[in-house]
């Protein structure tokens, strides 16, 4: 929707990420502490501060990443923020928003903490920016007209805005292709390693895996990769910029609890 919106409005998308996202935020209501392990406790006391005695535990007074809290708060913190600075986030989308800024029209889209502003200018989504910076403790980073996006090959032009996800594909295929495929030619005439038989074609519908877990942890180091690791991957792409591949991801997904060797 973000996309689209800036295409048709022919805005310029200018990508953005938060240093420090969660301990921008508050901590949570119920307080919680930790234990510092020798190595921070030494880099405080080197610090000049007063020492933190061995075995002692000190509060935390930000939200942390790894508390099942945190995300939540700095959704409500940010989301708050931005309201201030006169952005109203969509009904169904919550983390699309829009607003004039100087007087112009600006589009928002955060993702935790990556953000994209869609302007007619550039100088307007500095001005967002830097309004921003104002209001966190650490500056923003800012990484000019976007390229990519979380996973996301962006192409802005004069006429149309493409998206794909070619350079994700190309980075799992890489990691894929020094597995189990290492043993196949891949080439033009034939980009699969997979056989196109009948007989293939029905084991790979029926096979049943053993459930047992040593199985499927020697069924895992054999072809060098976790089955539903891979599945991952491809739902990635698929949710993103692949929607053609989507009955064959959903059919592999299936055997996702308990894949099988199909030869």
């Amino acid at each position: 929707m973000f996309y689209s919106i800036a295409a048709i409005e022919n805005l310029i998308i200018h990508g953005s990420d938060v240093s420090n996202a969660f301990g921008e935020a508050p901590p949570p209501k119920q307080g919680f502490f930790l234990r510092p392990d020798r190595a921070f406790r030494n880099w405080w006391n080197k610090s000049g501060r007063k020492p933190i005695p061995e075995g002692a535990v000190i509060p935390v007074e930000r939200a942390m990443q790894g508390h099942p809290e945190a995300p939540r708060l700095w959704e409500k913190h940010i989301n708050e923020i931005l309201c201030s600075l006169g952005l109203k986030p969509t009904k169904h989308e919550p983390c699309l928003y829009s607003g004039l800024v100087n007087g112009e029209r600006l589009l928002f889209k955060r993702q935790v903490d990556d953000f994209a502003t869609a302007s007619a200018s550039g100088k307007t989504s500095e001005i967002l920016l830097d309004r921003l910076d104002d209001l966190l403790s650490i500056p923003i980073k800012r990484q000019g007209v976007v390229q990519m996006y979380n996973g996301l090959n962006v192409l802005q032009t004069r006429n149309f805005i493409r998206l794909s996800c070619e350079t994700y594909i190309d980075k799992i295929c890489k990691v894929h292709e020094k597995t189990w495929m290492k043993s196949f030619h891949i080439s033009d005439d034939r980009p699969t390693p997979l056989p196109t038989t009948e007989g293939f074609i029905k084991s790979l519908l029926y096979a049943i895996g053993d459930p047992d877990e040593k199985a499927q942890a020697a069924l895992a180091k054999k072809f060098g990769f976790g089955y539903r690791q891979g599945i991952g991957e491809l739902i990635y792409a698929m949710v993103t910029c692949r929607p053609d591949i989507s009955f064959t991801v959903v059919k592999l997904a299936q055997a996702s609890a308990c894949p099988s060797e199909v030869i």
